[in-house]
């Protein structure tokens, strides 16, 4: 490659680096609202009670279904500009 000066006689270099990596983030996020109230509820109350010599059996237990609202969210961000040297 030759150099010279003057009109129609110029040499030019460039250095570029491209970034063409594309990011994509998701997430999910789930909410209950506490106003909807329960899709299905189950309550279980059992109790035993013994004589003098005392057996006694005492037992609760409570199940809930909740409806929850679900946000599925992706994002795809484009590659920064370029840069260059």
């Amino acid at each position: 490659m030759s150099t010279g000066l003057g009109p129609g006689r110029s040499t030019v270099t460039s250095n570029a680096e491209l970034d063409l990596d594309q990011v994509t983030t998701s997430s999910t996020t789930y909410r209950r609202d506490p106003a909807a109230g329960s899709l299905s509820e189950r309550i279980s109350e059992r109790s035993y009670l013994g004589d003098n010599g005392g057996t006694r059996y005492e037992s609760s237990s409570t199940a809930r279904v909740n409806a929850l609202d679900q946000l599925h969210e992706t994002r795809h961000e484009a590659p920064p500009a370029t840069s260059s040297g």
